[in-house]
């Protein structure tokens, strides 16, 4: 069944991260574990999670905070490994008004190991290069709407972590979470009409694609 573009939301993270370095963290069947940290003070129900796990590398999804334990909307696989240490929580929050976007696009470049002996072209791929994303907005200067929080980030060249929830669930759906820089960032108006706004959005890392189906 296709999914509705109507109710696709973006998203910005908080320019605060919530952080937790413990070599005593662990995932279990549920959820992340710690037994030198308290969870109640920094993260939140609803954060985006990510970890240095070397076994569970998904972006996950904070179902219920406890002092000593976090259980989380997607499965995990089970990982106490000494490397797995550090855990961040992003809080994201909706970019109001937004009318349509594109992206992420991207692809990766094709190298050319063709030698004498060869009896036909032979190819390698490079790395993935996530590329951009844009989107188009009717501009909202309120708190709540983020566009100022945009334009900020974009003044000052600042890397922010973003997200487009799908329509297939809230925080139990599917969504795509990724670090970008704001690289465009324009306003427009014309006779009668509202003011518009356009945003690209520079992506400089993995895009983590992530279907909870609880």
């Amino acid at each position: 069944m296709p999914l509705e573009s109507q109710g696709v939301i973006l998203k910005i993270a908080d320019g605060t991260v919530a952080t937790a370095s413990d070599t005593g963290l662990e995932f279990n069947a549920t959820g992340i574990n710690s037994t030198g940290t308290d969870f109640t003070t920094d993260f939140s129900t609803g954060m985006r999670l990510r970890t240095n796990s070397t076994l569970s590398t998904r972006i996950v999804t904070a179902d219920a905070v406890a002092s000593s334990a976090i259980s989380i909307y997607e499965a995990c696989t089970v990982d106490n490994s000494s490397a797995f240490n550090h855990l961040n929580g992003y809080t994201m929050n909706p970019i109001g008004q937004v009318v349509s976007f594109t992206g992420p696009s991207g692809g990766a470049a094709i190298i050319d190991i063709t030698h004498l002996g060869s009896t036909a072209k032979e190819k390698l791929i490079g790395l993935a290069d996530w590329g951009n994303l844009t989107f188009e907005m009717f501009f909202d200067s309120s708190a709540t709407s983020m566009h100022t929080e945009l334009k900020n980030a974009h003044a000052a060249r600042e890397q922010r972590y973003f997200e487009i929830e799908l329509t297939d669930g809230t925080l139990a759906g599917t969504f795509l979470f990724f670090a970008g820089y704001v690289t465009g960032f324009s306003i427009s108006g014309a006779v009668d009409d509202a003011i518009k706004g356009s945003v690209g959005l520079e992506i400089t890392e993995q895009v983590h694609w992530t279907k909870t189906t609880r």
